[in-house]
């Protein structure tokens, strides 16, 4: 190439690479294509989808002219545009690049798009197809060109564009393959009732009744019952097209159609409205479920008993009373109070539910935040009815229930007080989780369920409890030995204590004091020696209660104390002196260690009621 050429190549160039669309860089594209130089292959490219109609159509030409093969898939593209002059100069370039037969076919009105679908040529019914699904509005006329074709080969390559499942936009192409009637497709668009679009669920429901075959009928009635009324329209026109006209008047497109669909009883129904039920917690779908009266669904409509939505509630509870089970209206009425009347209905049953409750949104801090969830908490913590103690029993060993389930249950066995409870409560201290971090509405603690057990097991009152309680009050007590206090001790401060450290003496003392009241609640003679050592304790606030609580089983039942009441009244009267490292604590009258220091302190100083004194001086 002379220097000349490659002089006016480069301006050439650098017209058609301005950003800028001009009369100029027409000019230049008709100009590039007529130097025949490769380099300008991707420029004029570029110009070609461009988008301006002039510029496109200019650029085809110039590709035409300029005789490189690898434009041909363009100006195909090119060929199938919406434009009638850019799909005109496409055909007369493609002509040049020696595929002649497209002038024939377009001749720039809207029947181009049907010649080009009965053309046969795979190449460029996929452009048409891809038209379809990559434009913004579906391309009509490309559709329509595509449906009066009815081509072997256009329902060929749709078939497979349908099931690649990565292609976009399915509707459109379930759109054209219905009013194709395509047969073979059936199975196909049988599948994509249940997609998880609804504009694809619609879709493949209109094709359905566009091809009016009856084997879509059962597949059409299932998505009578689907979440989206407009998929639910669509699936009732598409039967009636196929001859059952009847379900127009079912499909309203309102909720009410689920409990008019219970209504035909028919049992393809059940399981789609209880899917629902769960789902989208609709009262009209537990109404269909009654009307429909299946056994099966009974237990799907207990669950909503304890739903957020208070109108579920109730019409779940109402559903049961036509399902045989009428009592339910007597505790769920649809108002804040129906968990508790819940929990003190009796009803193992109603236990369940709320166990079942709690579990479902133990983690979930919004549905956990809401006060009918807190009501569920608080009225599975207060069950006391005998009825329910072997359910209570159950759900205290499944150690697949929550964390706060099972923390409700030890206290709901603790207020039944029964003796069955003692050996699961027993057994619950080696699989609860202690210190598990809780929040349900403005309750943000620790769990300690181990504390629950105990305070349960003292409430029941069972001998049986002793040695299990005894053995933990040991551990706890080699906890805070006072030798073992200080390697937790600041280095510039001898003694006072990391509050990590404190905050775990605290802890321990609180669990001993649990321990002292259940022994005192049991309160035999195996009760008393534990209790009367912790006389001797190293922090006060134990010595204290332990005196108390032998003071109450003295006044109680004195037999079990007899033995010995002389060290117990003489430790129980030893003022209380107080003193570490020389440094005055006669101010800190309870020493519970509300400071961070460690210090000495022995004594209790609590005086012997009158009235003890005198009915032991009064005993044998």
């Amino acid at each position: 190439m002379g220097i000349i050429k490659k002089i006016r190549l480069k301006r050439l160039l650098k017209i058609v690479n301005n950003s800028a669309i001009t009369r100029k860089t027409n000019k230049a594209l008709d100009s590039l294509g007529k130097t025949g130089d490769p380099s300008a292959f991707e420029p004029i490219v570029k110009a070609l989808r461009s988008g301006f109609t002039k510029t496109a159509a200019t650029a085809a030409g110039a590709l035409g002219n300029l005789g490189d093969p690898r434009a041909v898939p363009y100006l195909l593209g090119a060929l199938c545009s919406n434009k009638p002059e850019l799909r005109s100069a496409s055909a007369l370039a493609l002509a040049k690049l020696g595929e002649t037969q497209w002038t024939n076919l377009i001749l720039g009105n809207e029947s181009d798009f049907l010649r080009l679908a009965m053309s046969g040529d795979e190449r460029v019914i996929q452009i048409l197809i891809n038209f379809i699904i990559s434009s913004w509005d579906g391309e009509p006329l490309v559709q329509q060109a595509l449906i009066k074709s009815n081509h072997p080969d256009v329902l060929r390559l749709l078939r497979n564009r349908l099931a690649d499942p990565k292609t976009y936009h399915v509707e459109r192409l379930l759109d054209v393959l219905g009013n194709l009637r395509d047969h073979v497709s059936l199975p196909d668009i049988l599948k994509y009732l249940q997609s998880d679009k609804w504009e694809i669920r619609r879709s493949a429901a209109r094709a359905l009744g566009n091809m009016g075959d009856a084997q879509a009928a059962p597949g059409l009635i299932s998505s009578l019952t689907d979440t989206k009324s407009i998929v639910r329209v669509a699936a009732a026109k598409a039967l009636s097209e196929l001859g059952e006209p009847h379900w127009m008047g079912i499909i309203n497109e309102d909720n009410d159609d689920f409990e008019r669909l219970g209504e035909t009883k028919d049992p393809a129904f059940l399981q789609p409205l209880i899917k629902i039920l769960n789902q989208l917690s609709l009262p009209e779908a537990a109404k269909g479920l009654a009307a429909m009266g299946n056994p099966e669904a009974i237990p799907h409509i207990r669950a909503a008993l304890v739903g957020f939505h208070s109108p579920l509630r109730k019409t779940a509870a109402e559903a049961l009373s036509l399902m045989g089970e009428p009592y339910w209206n007597d505790y769920v009425k649809g108002e804040a109070e129906d968990f508790s009347r819940l929990g003190a209905s009796g009803r193992p049953e109603a236990i369940d539910l709320l166990i079942n409750f709690i579990n479902r949104h133990y983690d979930d801090y919004e549905r956990n935040s809401d006060p009918k969830y807190i009501s569920a908490v608080e009225a599975l913590e207060k069950v006391c009815q005998t009825e329910v103690l072997g359910t209570l029993i159950i759900g205290l060993g499944n150690t697949e229930n929550s964390p706060l389930a099972r923390f409700c249950i030890v206290k709901a066995l603790g207020n039944i007080g029964d003796p069955e409870a003692v050996d699961a409560l027993i057994e619950s201290f080696s699989t609860l989780y202690y210190g598990h971090d809780i929040t349900y509405g403005d309750f943000k603690d620790r769990l300690h369920s181990d504390w629950e057990v105990i305070e349960s097991l003292g409430k029941i009152g069972d001998k049986k409890a002793i040695p299990v309680l005894v053995k933990i009050l040991e551990n706890e007590k080699a906890f805070i030995r006072k030798d073992d206090l200080s390697g937790y001790r600041y280095k510039d401060s001898p003694g006072k204590l990391s509050s990590k450290a404190l905050h775990g003496i605290q802890e321990k003392e609180e669990k001993i004091t649990r321990i002292i009241t259940a022994l005192g609640r049991i309160g035999s003679v195996e009760a008393v020696a534990p209790i009367y050592k912790l006389l001797d304790f190293f922090t006060l606030p134990v010595r204290k209660l332990a005196a108390e609580t032998l003071i109450r089983i003295a006044q109680k039942d004195f037999p079990s104390v007899t033995q010995q009441w002389n060290g117990i009244s003489e430790k129980i009267s030893t003022a209380h002196k107080d003193h570490d490292d020389g440094i005055d604590r006669n101010s800190i009258s309870d020493c519970s260690h509300t400071d961070t220091f460690t210090h000495t302190d022995i004594g209790i100083g609590l005086e012997i009621p009158p009235e003890l004194l005198t009915k032991i001086n009064k005993s044998p």
